[in-house]
């Protein structure tokens, strides 16, 4: 009974071995594929057009200022007129706010 399951296990692992020696014949080398060359790399086009392209970040963290100024006022109070319109067009010269009693340019 002992010489029958040796004699399969055998028979069995040669099998196996050649198998793998078969299979490693037929498949090709990597050495074939390196010197094949560089694969060819399939190129479309499309017409060239001008549009908006969104640009959307997402993330999480802080948002910290390269350079930053401390702005103070020179003139203290509150701007009581203000001496021209949104939008139009000023000379160089004149008042265009007064603060308290002072006419600013």
């Amino acid at each position: 009974m002992r010489r029958r399951y040796l004699f399969v296990f055998v028979a069995v692992l040669a099998l196996g071995a050649g198998v793998f020696a078969l299979s490693r014949a037929t498949t090709s080398k990597p050495a074939e594929r390196a010197n094949a060359g560089p694969r060819p790399v399939p190129v479309t086009a499309a017409e060239a057009k001008a549009q908006d392209v969104p640009i959307i970040l997402r993330g999480l963290g802080t948002v910290t200022a390269f350079n930053s100024v401390a702005l103070t006022s020179r003139v203290e109070g509150n701007i009581t007129q203000v001496n021209f319109k949104e939008g139009a067009s000023c000379k160089t010269l004149g008042g265009r706010a007064s603060v308290g009693k002072r006419l600013l340019v």
